[in-house]
């Protein structure tokens, strides 16, 4: 397993106790070290320590209440946050090219690459799914300064949700089974089916009409998003196979793998 995804996993798992926005600063030469390592040979390597230090060191700086932007004070870089409230959860839908490109930041913001652009419909993520289905608050993690997120868990306008994931909420609408809500499953897909899509931490649109299903009512959001970027900006490998949950409840599960599905985004960097 490559360090970086290492790093990723610590990130999420010790994010994913906090309730509120809660921004994790990742340098630029932190992340240059991450992106530079491929394998971990030695497990008692501590190389994950100055990163550790770092944030608990922040955790006790003292903040300033007159500041009302505090919580997102020193949202710099990646900004790895984890944001409460309603979420588009696509991490179990296909998506479609649109022929366009998608402008994507990487560097905390400080350059942007263009991809490929697809959209994607994606359940949005309630109190109903996540507190009385998964029994988790209603929080999702996100990366404040990358995707197309400007800083802020906040959307940027009436009818606007973003992108989340969340290693906790398991059980939530499946594009699959029409929208029923179901546990996920993944599956993984070859590079010969031709590549994923990335929606984590990307702008959505919220549908106007309410999918209907026999688990209860469903909201949806269009999202725009890149098709084979993987983590920061980064370009996912050509010949690397993905891991996706979308497919799962239309047999075969595999034809979603030549549908541009939406792929874990740990998986999409590889």
């Amino acid at each position: 397993m490559k360090f970086y995804k290492l790093i990723f996993l610590s990130i999420i798992f010790a994010s994913s106790t906090a309730f509120a926005a809660d921004p994790i600063d990742l340098s630029a030469s932190d992340r240059a070290y991450l992106l530079a390592q491929n394998d971990v040979r030695n497990p008692a390597d501590r190389r994950l320590d100055p990163i550790e230090q770092r944030r608990d060191a922040d955790k006790t700086k003292k903040t300033d209440s007159s500041d009302s932007s505090s919580s997102n004070k020193g949202a710099t870089k990646a900004a790895i946050a984890v944001c409460s409230g309603e979420f588009a959860f696509c991490a179990s839908s296909t998506c479609v090219k649109t022929g366009k490109q998608i402008t994507v930041k990487e560097n905390g913001g400080k350059t942007t690459k263009q991809y490929p652009e697809v959209v994607c419909k994606c359940p949005i993520i309630t109190k109903k799914i996540a507190v009385e289905q998964n029994g988790q608050p209603l929080v999702g993690i996100a990366a404040l300064n990358e995707g197309n997120m400007n800083g802020s868990c906040e959307p940027p306008a009436a009818g606007k949700v973003w992108s989340y994931f969340s290693n906790a909420i398991t059980t939530y609408p499946q594009e699959s089974a029409g929208f029923e809500s179901k546990p996920a499953v993944s599956q993984s897909c070859p590079a010969s089916d031709g590549g994923g899509s990335n929606c984590w931490s990307y702008l959505c649109s919220i549908d106007p009409k309410v999918v209907k299903t026999s688990t209860g009512d469903v909201r949806t959001a269009t999202c725009s998003c890149p098709f084979n970027e993987g983590l920061f900006g980064s370009k996912a490998h050509k010949t690397s196979t993905y891991t996706t949950f979308a497919g799962t409840y239309s047999p075969p599960a595999s034809n979603a793998c030549k549908q541009a599905p939406v792929g874990f985004p740990l998986q999409l960097l590889q």
